[in-house]
């Protein structure tokens, strides 16, 4: 069952903390290229928010707890909180052959707009990893926390896409795969390198 929250989109689902009265919620963001999936914290009568630009590649997985508790961290002391994952990432819609630099940046800047549409009005904004730049460059003028920002793009992009060999378990037969590699991340890929390296 799907429930609307005043000027937010579609619901998926909802629930508040007893002892904080937060309300958390996962629901999908309408784009002109697809729904962007979100978890939001919502405190009673916040006004301040933060929006997490999520990582991209191995550290979506790998930072996915951490941002989190992030969050978790920032709704219990009054911030409303947005984390999302970009078109092509995650449980949002779309393909990495379609993202570029361009799109995370107005993947972002649409997650801005749906935290003001949230009643939150002064936003700051947190970059992890590879979406540090992403952050930057999307919300000129807002306070802005890099995380462990990537000093050097191309090689966590290359470094992304090495060949890893799989390393079996008791009783299980060897394989040999690409760590995030198929055709539409090495279109991607190219996308991205161009956008972030001069």
């Amino acid at each position: 069952m799907e429930v609307g929250l005043s000027g937010a989109a579609p619901v998926t689902k909802a629930r508040v903390d007893e002892k904080t009265g937060v309300e958390e919620s996962l629901l999908h963001v309408p784009t002109r290229r697809g729904r962007i999936y979100a978890w939001t914290a919502l405190p009673q009568d916040a006004r301040s928010g933060v929006v997490v630009c999520s990582s991209i590649f191995g550290d979506f997985t790998a930072n996915y707890h951490r941002e989190r508790l992030l969050g978790l961290a920032l709704a219990s002391r009054g911030f409303g909180v947005i984390r999302f994952h970009y078109i092509g990432e995650g449980n949002s819609d779309g393909e990495r052959v379609d993202m570029t630099f361009s799109s995370l940046c107005e993947d972002t800047r649409t997650m801005l707009d749906h935290a003001r549409s949230m009643g939150l009005t002064r936003l700051a904004v947190v970059g992890s990893r590879v979406s540090a730049p992403v952050a930057a460059n999307s919300s000129p003028g807002l306070p802005l926390v890099l995380w462990e920002p990537v000093i050097q793009p191309l090689r966590f992009i290359n470094e992304a896409h090495t060949p890893t060999t799989a390393q079996p378990g008791p009783g299980k037969r060897n394989c040999s795969k690409r760590a995030y590699s198929t055709c539409s991340d090495t279109i991607f890929t190219r996308r991205l390198l161009r956008a972030l390296v001069p």
